[in-house]
């Protein structure tokens, strides 16, 4: 690869915003929170896919994209790609950052509430 990538070891909205790829290459976690925080940085998204989480959080890779669990020349076909193409970069940090917005934990909270007191 031609450009080099930082990766983000701390969470933090300070380092997650400078941050230009946030790579999630777990091969299994319940809610995914970092993939949210990133999309509301407006940090780009590359996660693995695996069983529960990405899918839903990434809606299907229309908010970042996914590539098999161990596929790392996937991974690394993803990486040169969005570093070449800005336009594709520029349309999934948008998408994810209106995506994010869903997970604003007011707004879950009150979901919640309406819910319960049904």
């Amino acid at each position: 690869m031609k450009h080099n990538v930082n990766t983000v070891l701390l969470i933090n909205k300070l380092r997650l915003g400078n941050a230009e790829i946030l790579f999630l290459t777990s091969q299994n976690e319940e809610f995914p929170m970092v993939l949210v925080k990133s999309m509301s940085c407006e940090t780009l998204v590359i996660s693995s896919d695996y069983q529960y989480g990405p899918k839903e959080i990434l809606d299907n890779g229309d908010c970042g994209l996914m590539y098999p669990v161990g596929d790392i020349e996937k991974l690394k076909q993803y990486i040169e790609t969005l570093l070449q193409n800005h336009a594709m970069r520029n349309l999934f940090i948008e998408k994810a950052y209106e995506k994010a917005k869903q997970y604003d934990v007011e707004k879950i909270t009150k979901q919640y509430w309406e819910k319960v007191l049904e």
